[in-house]
C-alpha cells in the first residue's frame, strides 16, 4: 500500500519487516536536487536490526546489563530500521540524518511504531562539527551502509567524537562489500586511533549476516573475532560472505 506525505509530495511504501518494525519508504529522487538515499530500507540495515534482536535473545555481553540501560546513538539512520529496533528492545535511541527528507521520514517511522518516548531525532553533518553532540554520552553508536563515495573521513570523524574511552562506548558497524568501498582507510583510522576491531563471523570464519528467516537462523554460532591490520586489509578487499 502506499501512504502520501503531504509536505515532500512523495509516495511511501509501506514493509514490516521480521522483526515486526514498520517501515516507510520513500523514492530516493523524491528530491528535484540530489538523490536521497536515505529514503531507501537497505540490505545492512534490515541485518544490523536483525543481529540485534538475535543478541538481545542471547543476552550477548555488549547488551548487558540490558538494552533497557543503554544510550544509543545511530550516525545515518535513514528509514530508521536500526534506531527502531534497538527502541523495540528498551534502548534509548538518538537517531541522527542530515537531509531534511530523510529526517521527516524517519520522523513519521518512529510515530508508526509508537517509540516516540524512546527515539529522538537530530539533524547531525558529519561534515559540520556544531552539529555533533559532545556534551551526551551513549554506550553505542551504530550505522549500517555507511561506507561509500569516499564518506571514510567524515564518517570516522563523526564516529570518534561520540565514543568515549570512561564510557567504554562500543561501535556496530554493517557494511556490504563494494569494489570501490572505502572500508579499508576507514579500518586504517580506526586502528591508528587504537581501536580494536572486531568481525562478526559464523563458525566457518565467513563473514557473518543475513536479512531473511529467523535472527537465530541467520546468527546461529556466530561471534566477533579481531582483526589484525593485515587481515583488516584482507577483508576489505575480499570478504568472504556466507
Amino acid at each position: 500500500p502506499l501512504i502520501h506525505c503531504n509536505r515532500f509530495k512523495t509516495s511511501w511504501i509501506l514493509k514490516t519487516t521480521d522483526e515486526g518494525i514498520v517501515v516507510k519508504q520513500a523514492s530516493p529522487y523524491s528530491s528535484s536536487e540530489h538523490l536521497v538515499y536515505g529514503n531507501v530500507l537497505w540490505d545492512s540495515g534490515l541485518a544490523l536490526a536483525k543481529y540485534v534482536s538475535w543478541s538481545d535473545s542471547q543476552k550477548l555481553h555488549w547488551t548487558q546489563p540490558g538494552l533497557a540501560q543503554k544510550q544509543v546513538l545511530e550516525l545515518g539512520t535513514g528509514t530508521g530500521v536500526v534506531a527502531l529496533t534497538f527502541a523495540r528492545f528498551g534502548a534509548t535511541v538518538t537517531a541522527t540524518d542530515s537531509e531534511e527528507e530523510v529526517l521527516s521520514l524517519l520522523v513519521n517511522n518512529v510515530q508508526a511504531n509508537h517509540l516516540a518516548s524512546r527515539i529522538s531525532v537530530h539533524c547531525l553533518h558529519w561534515g559540520d562539527t556544531t552539529t555533533y553532540l559532545r556534551s551526551q554520552h551513549f554506550d553505542l553508536v551504530v550505522a549500517a551502509d555507511v561506507l561509500y563515495s569516499r564518506l571514510d573521513r567524515w564518517f570516522w570523524r563523526a564516529l570518534e567524537a561520540h565514543m568515549s574511552r570512561t564510557r567504554k562506548t562500543e561501535a556496530l558497524v554493517a557494511s556490504p562489500f563494494r569494489t570501490d568501498s572505502p572500508l579499508k582507510g576507514f579500518f586504517d583510522m580506526a586502528l591508528n586511533a587504537g581501536m580494536r576491531i572486531e568481525r562478526l563471523e559464523d563458525s566457518a570464519g565467513r563473514a557473518a549476516g543475513g536479512t531473511k528467516g529467523l535472527p537465530s537462523s541467520v546468527y546461529s554460532e556466530s561471534c566477533f573475532v579481531p582483526l589484525s591490520a593485515k587481515a583488516c586489509c584482507e577483508v576489505a578487499s575480499s570478504p568472504n560472505f556466507a
